[in-house]
């Protein structure tokens, strides 16, 4: 008897289909659940367990030779940022609000690191779902008109091959493109994957806006002091002031979770285009 095996799966649901090819009407259908232990390839081709039944794990990362060769996903990445959030704000001291407030500039200057990594990580992960970035169009976004002239869009091409890895990769390891700088961000999405940040995610205009707020207060606190006690001092006024407390930190913590969800959700919906691919398989974004 001749069978028709079909696997689906998609960030809701894995199913497994068994069926008679000569009556589809017998068929047996089976629906998988998650599972802590996970099975990676790493850059050097080999498979890695990660978790088990019992073990949580956060945070992996293997290096050979000084070079990382499996890391976190971008959305476990995310999550260890978020644990560490939590775990801060836990915390109590007897300086009072001055405790708070550093807490609350430590939580800040963590969630867009966070966020930097994420979309770094999640930018370069799409490329291994079998998503091409249009690197044409990262070409004349981030490289210069003298940079292209002197050409070197043909030597990113030539290092990448000598590398094994895609143009764009080289493009990002090379740090042309600044994730943590929300512009820079914001186009390389657009211009290598489609998306529109202001479109695609499905959060307001003022969460965006208060996104980048966040990120120009970590500037702030790094390169002035964590101990700042009012975060937009120079603005004021004719701005309220904003004052770091746990209630702001939370308010920081939810701002970016909800763009982080949003974008990842949106990474999830792209499709191959003719890429060898179906137009309905499914990303499973790690």
């Amino acid at each position: 008897m001749a069978v028709k095996i079909a696997l689906v799966w998609s960030p809701q649901e894995t199913r497994l289909h068994v069926a008679d090819a000569g009556n589809p009407e017998r068929s047996v259908v089976g629906e998988g659940s998650p599972s802590q232990r996970q099975f990676r390839i790493g850059a050097d081709g080999a498979v890695y367990q990660v978790g088990d039944e019992g073990v949580n794990v956060m945070g992996v990362s293997v290096f050979m030779r000084g070079q990382p060769v499996l890391q976190s996903t971008a959305p476990e990445a995310w999550n260890s940022t978020v644990e560490a959030v939590k775990v801060l704000l836990t915390g109590s001291s007897p300086s009072g609000y001055l405790f708070e407030a550093v807490c609350t500039n430590l939580t800040i200057a963590m969630l867009v690191t966070g966020f930097e990594t994420y979309c770094k990580r999640r930018f370069l992960e799409l490329e291994d779902e079998g998503l091409s970035a249009d690197f044409d169009g990262l070409i004349r976004r981030f490289l210069s008109k003298a940079e292209r002239e002197r050409g070197e869009p043909l030597a990113i091409v030539q290092d990448a091959s000598v590398d094994g890895v895609s143009p764009t990769r080289k493009l990002v390891d090379q740090n042309r493109i600044d994730f943590q700088n929300y512009n820079r961000c914001k186009t390389a999405f657009n211009k290598g994957y489609g998306i529109k940040f202001g479109e695609d995610i499905g959060v307001s205009n003022t969460l965006l806006e208060e996104l980048q707020r966040l990120i120009g207060f970590r500037h702030r606190i790094v390169h002035v002091s964590p101990l700042l006690g009012m975060l937009n001092q120079e603005r004021v006024p004719p701005e309220e002031p904003v004052f770091p407390n746990r209630q702001y930190a939370e308010k920081a913590l939810k701002t970016f979770d909800d763009f982080i969800q949003g974008l990842h959700a949106s990474t999830l919906r792209l499709r191959p285009k003719d890429k060898g691919g179906s137009a309905n398989d499914e990303a499973t974004g790690g």
